[in-house]
């Protein structure tokens, strides 16, 4: 069944930019894209919030990697 109604696409714009990775809003619908590399994850704003709080949960526990086992951009050293 198709809807009657149409959509526009969103109108994002840039809220922080990294070497490799960018998050942008939707300034109509609210829709966070996180783009990182080739993947785009469209995310409403509740998921946002928990993969912001699980990233940080996680990056921030006891079992921390010491910084010398982190190569260039934060990626781990092969």
């Amino acid at each position: 069944m198709r809807s009657t109604e149409s959509t526009s696409p969103c109108q994002l714009v840039t809220l922080a930019s990294g070497p490799l990775v960018r998050v942008d809003r939707c300034m109509d619908c609210g829709t966070i894209t996180l783009h990182l590399g080739a993947v785009s994850l469209r995310l409403d704003r509740a998921a946002a919030e928990s993969l912001w709080t699980t990233l940080g949960h996680g990056l921030g526990s006891q079992t921390e990697l010491p910084r010398e086992s982190l190569g260039d951009h934060g990626r781990f050293a092969h």
